[in-house]
């Protein structure tokens, strides 16, 4: 996979990143693609055009993405957070209202998680990598978090880059576990809030069988990502 990625790289010019971070977006990117290929069906003909066409709408979902969050911000703040709209607070959900609300109202958040859950879960995390993780994975989560590419953290472990990107994805899933079990834990709101300040990367790893909240949790979110895919693959088809 790694030979696919000058390629790639070539695509995020135009991101306003620095290079360490397109670099760090390809990786990751490659990371998700190599796990999700053997499942792929039909399998792709064309391996580098495959790639380039998926990655190319990652970068387009994912700029929609922000740019519909960053709307939907505004717009709560301007009209719900302050003057007559206040009247249908008690019909909106819980979180809504604290993330309209802005932290302007009295015991309101400004839509991040309440109730300590976001440090409860990192203590959660960091008990989990104390007893498991080894002091190579250590040094690959702490690099990772600032992005640094996998061919650098090899370099600097003397191992291979492929044993790299398996360590990192072995944590990564004992991680997504633990997350997940304690998302489940959560009232529907305050789940919600947590997988959003999480990137929604809990979701992708949740079953059928997680109970109600962590369904209620993946099917909110899930649903509306499932709908821009469809739509983007349907861009695409058309664009092809």
């Amino acid at each position: 996979m790694a030979r696919f990625a000058d390629v790639l790289t070539q695509l995020t010019r135009r991101l306003k990143l620095s290079t360490g971070e397109r670099a760090a977006l390809v990786d990751d990117f490659l990371d998700d693609a190599a796990m999700r290929l053997p499942t792929v069906r039909p399998v792709p003909r064309n391996l580098a055009g495959y790639l380039t066409t998926s990655f190319r709408r990652r970068l387009a979902l994912d700029g929609r993405r922000e740019a519909r969050r960053e709307a939907i911000q505004h717009n709560l703040l301007r009209d719900v957070g302050r003057g007559g709209e206040r009247v249908v607070a008690e019909t909106c959900s819980e979180y809504l209202v604290r993330l309209a609300d802005g932290g302007g109202a009295e015991g309101a958040s400004t839509g991040e998680p309440t109730g300590g859950s976001l440090e409860d879960l990192r203590g959660e995390l960091t008990e989990v990598l104390r007893d498991a993780a080894s002091e190579a994975e250590w040094k690959i989560i702490g690099w990772r978090g600032e992005r640094m590419p996998y061919r650098d953290i090899a370099a600097m472990l003397g191992i291979a880059e492929s044993t790299a990107r398996w360590r990192a994805m072995r944590v990564r899933e004992r991680l997504f576990g633990v997350a997940k079990r304690f998302i489940a834990t959560l009232p529907t709101d305050e789940g919600i809030a947590l997988v959003r300040s999480l990137g929604g990367v809990m979701l992708t790893v949740a079953d059928e069988r997680a109970p109600p909240t962590a369904r209620a949790v993946r099917e909110t979110v899930q649903q509306r990502e499932g709908n821009e895919h469809r739509q983007l693959g349907r861009q695409g088809e058309r664009d092809e």
